[in-house]
């Protein structure tokens, strides 16, 4: 089986004619086709972030003092980077192969390797309640799509700004108006229902409203708020951050409760992509009346507009990915979305 995969795979990067692929294939590995098509947006591709607790590294460091020969100058140079700025990643001149293999037999789940294919890294510390303080190195890889290629990209969530801003002069946009739904959105905007807000509301009344139906919410509260629907169904495997592709919910009726907002480092990173400088900008993040596609409403978020609508966009995408389980524009499925982040695909809103 492995063999014909392989074969496969083979055939396809040499097929000479127009070729579906997924973005991860072909940004690291050469295509020959003249005209690639994506079915999905490839922006967290193009964006690739992870990152690791220093701390993990510097106690591998101190179990393996060979590794410290080489390694132990970049721990004391990422222990003394200011923090909550970004920096450019340097070029690494050291034996990754060491570190590998040391870490193939380590527990640890923090994802070093990475790091050192880096193009930025930003350090955050918090002091947890026992006065111990944890580093965190977040990083991120800026990849770019082929050069060489006529590139298509089909998605109902794309940030078309984004793209024209990374590629000036060389994107056309080719917009669908909005469809109208065969089945029904409705949603809910009297909470924030972000992961704070889900904590403090009655949880029996919130149980109640959602029965057996589905719901996709954050990973961290998906088996709770699930536990009917898994009973009969078994375990929902689809939330926040991991909604796309999935068949499994169409024609059903279910629900989307929550506002997916990400780490703001997530956004800073998106805009260090695009050429602007995060350590020179206004990140304050307020509680403020703006307007978006339309419409006006209240929100969390960045007084500087281009890390607003970098926001704005990955929060309605990955809502809109949420709902789209449903296949609502094709099925008759009914969608109750909880969250204050207004849709435009939204056939009712709910106020109370």
């Amino acid at each position: 089986l492995a063999k014909t995969y392989l074969k496969d795979l083979d055939e396809a990067k040499n097929w000479k004619g127009t070729l579906l692929t997924t973005h991860e294939r072909s940004i690291h590995e050469a295509m020959n086709q003249n005209t690639i098509i994506y079915d999905e947006d490839s922006i967290h591709s193009l964006v690739s972030q992870k990152s690791f607790n220093l701390t993990d590294f510097g106690l591998l460091l101190l179990k393996y003092p060979d590794l410290a020969l080489f390694f132990n100058e970049l721990y004391q140079k990422l222990q003394a980077a200011e923090q909550s700025m970004m920096h450019v990643t340097p070029e690494f001149d050291l034996p990754i192969h060491l570190l590998i293999e040391k870490i193939k037999h380590e527990p640890s789940t923090s994802n070093f390797i990475e790091f050192f294919n880096s193009t930025r890294y930003y350090k955050e510390e918090f002091t947890d309640k026992k006065g111990q303080i944890h580093t965190t190195i977040h990083y991120c890889k800026f990849n770019t799509l082929p050069s060489n290629n006529k590139i298509i990209i089909l998605s109902a969530t794309i940030n078309t700004s984004f793209y024209e801003k990374a590629f000036p002069g060389k994107v056309e946009v080719l917009e669908i108006p909005e469809i109208e739904n065969m089945g029904k959105v409705i949603q809910h905007t009297k909470y924030s229902n972000s992961r704070q807000s889900i904590k403090k509301r009655e949880q029996t009344e919130l149980l109640d409203k959602i029965g057996n139906k589905p719901v996709i919410t954050f990973m961290s509260n998906t088996q709770f708020l699930n536990q009917e629907y898994n009973k009969e169904n078994g375990e929902l495997g689809i939330y926040f951050g991991n909604t796309r592709g999935y068949n499994d919910l169409k024609g059903k009726d279910m629900m989307v409760i929550g506002t997916p907002h990400i780490n703001p480092i997530v956004y800073l990173f998106h805009a260090e992509f695009l050429g602007i400088d995060t350590n020179t900008i206004d990140k304050k993040m307020e509680y403020q009346t703006i307007q978006w596609k339309g419409m006006q409403f209240k929100f969390q978020t960045f007084n500087n507009t281009d890390l607003r609508n970098i926001q704005l966009h990955l929060i309605e995408g990955e809502l809109i990915q949420a709902i789209g389980r449903a296949r609502t524009i094709r099925t008759d499925a009914q969608v109750q979305v909880f969250s204050n982040f207004p849709l435009l695909m939204t056939d009712k809103f709910n106020f109370d």
